[in-house]
């Protein structure tokens, strides 16, 4: 792999800030259409993934700890969590790699497809995430959770 190619497959990675684009197939398409071979397409894709993992990991650990509203949770409860996430974040993992090694984009591509076609339909209503109403804590957007409601009009 050439660097021209690991900046290409960063920069669709980039792409995936926009909601709705999938991280991990938007870089694994770019790699497999500059012609990387399926499987390291994959490996590399989710490589790639993990210095992102352990910022946002790190960026939520120290939101929890800085917490000033008198919100605490236990350092038990907090690796209980870690450790739980891990493993089912590992389980998903080696399940979406056996189906791209066995080249079953079709199931991906409709799994897509139909949770596109949902969120459209249900569409949540993020037009004032800060909204005191929806959250008491107006420090940070990340503070507490927004409730999802359909968009009418």
């Amino acid at each position: 792999m050439t660097i021209w190619v690991a900046v290409v497959i960063g920069l669709a990675q980039a792409v995936a800030l926009f909601p709705g684009i999938s991280r991990s197939g938007i870089t694994i398409a770019a790699a497999l259409a500059l012609g990387m071979h399926r499987r390291i397409a994959a490996q590399y894709s989710f490589f790639i993934a993990i210095p992102t993992i352990l910022a946002a990991t790190g960026v939520q650990s120290l939101s929890l700890v800085g917490h000033r509203d008198g919100f605490s949770i236990g350092a038990e409860a907090y690796w209980a969590a870690f450790f739980v996430s891990a493993a089912v974040g590992a389980a998903a993992l080696w399940g979406v790699l056996k189906l791209l090694y066995r080249a079953r984009f079709r199931v991906f591509a409709v799994y897509v497809v139909l949770f596109g076609v949902f969120i459209l339909i249900f569409q949540p209503d993020l037009s004032d995430p800060l909204s005191s109403t929806r959250c008491p804590s107006r420090r940070s957007r990340w503070s507490c959770a927004t409730t999802s409601t359909p968009m009418r009009g």
